[in-house]
């Protein structure tokens, strides 16, 4: 039976790494081994970068050098990029060297079609039994959320303006 499980956490407005970025500062202090995969680069998720250094070997965090733009004339080279952090993904998700995956953003990395929803899907629900993956991202795919074994709507009630 599969210890590990995958969870989805989306939304319409965003604010849902939070929540994987509260899972996964939980199971550091429970002394298991997480990776941090962001998919869309922004300035304030460096800080979850910079803070990475105190926790040793136990997490790793790796971030899309790219802020995406969204745009028509930008979706090549964001494709690109998105499937370069989507090898970095893939790899960490194999090697079975970590108990809890966050992949930051990758709901709507695939929303925005700029990976392969089918081979994502596959990889994800081939995980090792004993792996945890969290994924997070403003409007979660119907076949993402059909694949996983928890789903989770972050809905703002209050947000503080920035």
């Amino acid at each position: 039976m599969k210890s590990g499980l995958l969870m989805v956490y989306t939304s319409v407005e965003g604010n849902n790494s939070e929540a994987a970025f509260g899972q996964a500062f939980r199971a550091l202090g429970r002394g298991v081994k997480v990776c941090i995969v962001q998919f869309v680069n922004r300035a304030w998720k460096w800080d979850v970068l910079a803070s990475s250094a105190r926790f040793g070997d136990l997490l790793e965090v790796n971030v899309c050098p790219r802020e995406f733009s969204w745009t028509p004339e930008n979706r090549d080279v964001e494709a690109e990029e998105a499937g370069r952090t989507w090898q970095i993904a893939r790899e960490k998700i194999a090697s079975e060297a970590f108990q809890l995956i966050v992949l930051d953003d990758l709901a709507t990395v695939l929303a925005h079609k700029l990976l392969d929803e089918s081979q994502v899907i596959d990889a994800l629900t081939a995980r090792h039994e004993d792996l945890t993956v969290i994924v997070t991202g403003q409007e979660a795919l119907k076949s993402l959320i059909e694949a996983a074994d928890l789903v989770t709507e972050v809905k703002d009630r209050k947000a503080v303006a920035s």
